[in-house]
């Protein structure tokens, strides 16, 4: 059962639980064992009043424990009122029966951190190692995925926050999920969860992977993550059967689909996002040989974003079908774009393309 505990009280050993967005704090998780008083310096700077934390999950001597816990948590199991907590539902803050996650790194928040060995100790088994690293990413594939779920929802009511949520949840992509990259394509693979907030973290995620391959400055790769988390945002507005193309639409249901890139840019410009993420939005269904849609741009018109989102798309689409049954490996995805779309993409784009992904295991 969970305690609370006054942000000046906050000590090295306790596990706590950050009632935050993944994305409003810079550690890997949102809920840890504080190992290093610079943890407890980044905490108090999140401008926290108090915050959960575990006594079974901690590492305090006895005499070091707070001495009373908080009974209106105890009696409701709920934490205090603070001004900056958000529902635990809605931000992906694990509950109490999530497994204790690993360690977080005292230097760098957000990496994770073995224990240190015993003089004595046996050498780090790679393959736990490997599993724990695997672990750490879904759970914060998990928790990306319902901070997007949270940014679609305030789109209608709420545009300007659900952007902060977007561009916060891009960073966070970028600071947390993407630094074991191989593992980080792994993950996307074969992680469940609802197909829309799927298909949006996979696209965004080898879409930044693609930005870092030709060298994108920060705002750029910003600007790529933002478009790619929201390409599809216009769909919000469309019936659920309408949202997918595979399907066997009729005349009149594939123009409400194409509707979906004018709804989406006139969200984009709701939420105030900035036009290299508006283009991706714009243009992530035109072609390269000019045969997309809605305006039959060509690869000279079209901005260097919006190429890397059309063919990611185009790939999850086919790896990730709305018929399970018609899904192709990603090998198979690859050698069908390359054998019947090429004229469709950037070649140069679609060449890094192949050979970044052939590095990952499928």
């Amino acid at each position: 059962m969970s305690q609370t505990v006054v942000i000046e009280d906050l000590q090295v050993g306790m596990f706590v639980h950050l009632d935050l967005g993944w994305w409003a704090h810079p550690f890997a998780l949102s809920s840890f064992l504080v190992t290093s008083p610079e943890q407890i310096t980044t905490i108090r700077n999140l401008g926290l009043r108090k915050l959960r934390w575990s006594p079974e999950k901690s590492h305090l001597e006895p005499a070091a424990r707070p001495a009373e816990p908080d009974q209106d948590l105890q009696a409701h199991g709920e934490p205090a009122d603070d001004a900056l907590a958000l529902d635990a539902a809605a931000d992906g803050a694990p509950t109490d029966d999530t497994p204790a996650p690993a360690v977080l790194d005292d230097g760098a928040p957000g990496a994770a951190a073995a224990a240190p060995a015993a003089p004595n100790a046996a050498p780090p088994d790679p393959l736990a190692a490997q599993h724990a690293a695997r672990a750490l990413c879904e759970q914060q594939y998990g928790e990306a995925g319902r901070a997007w779920n949270e940014a679609q929802r305030l789109v209608p009511q709420a545009p300007v926050q659900a952007r902060v949520v977007t561009e916060s949840l891009t960073q966070a992509l970028l600071d947390k999920l993407m630094v074991d990259r191989e593992m980080c394509v792994r993950v996307i693979s074969d992680v469940g969860g609802d197909r829309a907030s799927a298909h949006a973290l996979n696209v965004a995620v080898i879409a930044l992977l693609m930005g870092r391959v030709f060298g994108f400055a920060e705002a750029e790769m910003l600007d790529l993550g933002v478009g790619a988390l929201l390409h599809d945002v216009g769909k919000l507005e469309l019936p659920e059967r309408v949202r997918h193309p595979e399907l066997q639409l009729s005349t009149r249901e594939q123009q409400a689909y194409r509707d979906h890139v004018e709804l989406g840019v006139a969200a984009g410009r709701r939420m105030g996002l900035s036009e290299g993420a508006l283009s991706v939005l714009a243009q992530h269904h035109e072609m390269a040989d000019g045969s997309g849609f809605p305006a039959r741009l060509n690869l000279d018109r079209m901005a260097v974003a919006a190429r890397i989102v059309a063919l990611v798309n185009r790939y999850d689409r086919l790896c990730n079908p709305a018929q399970l049954t018609t899904a192709l490996t990603p090998h198979e995805a690859l050698s069908l774009i390359f054998a019947q779309s090429r004229s469709k993409f950037d070649a140069t784009m679609l060449n890094a393309f192949i050979r970044m992904m052939g590095v990952y295991p499928p």
